[in-house]
């Protein structure tokens, strides 16, 4: 196989065989590649409920109010807040 590049894709292909990272033009190039299967990989896979919740859990999303006294169940808070907030809309 033959490919053709842009003066600029050869420029940063040189560049890096000339920092001495990659041996030659097709190490980058290899690269460039495997870089892009794997990011086209990971936007294409699905995440599973338990890998999200993992995600919230770590970030602090879920259990955030553990600690209050004052939210005992966060729909009834919720709720509380939306009441609050149309009363507001209302009294302006």
């Amino acid at each position: 196989m033959s490919v053709s590049l842009t003066p600029e894709l050869e420029k940063i292909v040189a560049e890096r065989v000339a920092s001495g990272r990659y041996a030659a033009a097709i190490d980058v190039i290899a690269e460039a590649l495997r870089l892009l299967d794997e990011r086209d990989e990971l936007q294409n896979r699905s995440v599973s409920a338990k890998d999200l919740l993992d995600v919230l859990r770590k970030s602090g999303s879920i259990g955030m109010w553990k600690n209050r006294s004052d939210i005992g169940d966060s729909i009834d808070f919720a709720r509380r807040l939306r009441t609050y907030a149309e009363r507001r809309g209302h009294d302006s």
